[in-house]
């Protein structure tokens, strides 16, 4: 398998586990950080955490009381990409 094979298998799976998590009806428990950036009225707002601290599902929450807005959403790499896509379209609708 070469390198484009792999990839694509890859990204294929992380589809798969991002579907059964949009589907899923559980409620999202914030850390009092999360929370922190959720409910600000910063007109400029920056978050850097590590991998897997939970920025994408925190932007989600910051987005769904601020429907009306417009964002900037930057990622580093594609599989994050493509995981903020897939979360932004199941769960607020969104067209990117």
């Amino acid at each position: 398998m070469d390198f484009n094979e792999k990839r694509l298998a890859f990204c294929s799976k992380h589809e798969i586990f991002l579907e059964k998590i949009l589907r899923s009806e559980k409620i999202m428990q914030l850390t009092q950080e999360q929370k922190t950036i959720v409910e600000t009225e910063a007109p400029i707002l920056v978050v850097r955490a590590f991998a897997g601290a939970g920025k994408t599902s925190t932007l989600l929450e910051f987005a769904k009381t601020r429907r009306h807005k417009r964002m900037l959403y930057l990622v580093l790499n594609k599989s994050v990409q493509i995981e903020a896509e897939q979360k932004l379209k199941g769960t607020l609708g969104l067209s990117l």
